[in-house]
């Protein structure tokens, strides 16, 4: 779709989502930064790598099913990992 065609709603409807996003991030980056601090305060010891943080996987595997990491000790999901911004 050419951007000159959206109409008024269209274009009302994509800012409504692009909130809806924003807001879920927040939200991810919220309980991202409560799962590190909580972990931090039980003895973790964070080596710069990307770990998921529901569980002792060492980092994130792309390429799972429904994006689950695909490390067999993991499959937890994309947004349980604590992985770069």
């Amino acid at each position: 779709m050419k951007q000159q065609e959206i109409t008024d709603a269209l274009r009302r409807a994509f800012e409504a989502n692009e909130a809806d996003f924003s807001s879920i991030e927040d939200q991810v980056r919220t309980r991202q930064a409560t799962a590190r601090e909580r972990l931090t305060r039980s003895g973790w010891n964070d080596q710069g790598d990307f770990h998921c943080l529901a569980c002792p996987c060492p980092h994130f595997l792309q390429g799972g099913h429904e994006g689950r990491c695909r490390r067999g000790s993991c499959g937890h999901s994309c947004l349980s990992h604590d992985l770069p911004r």
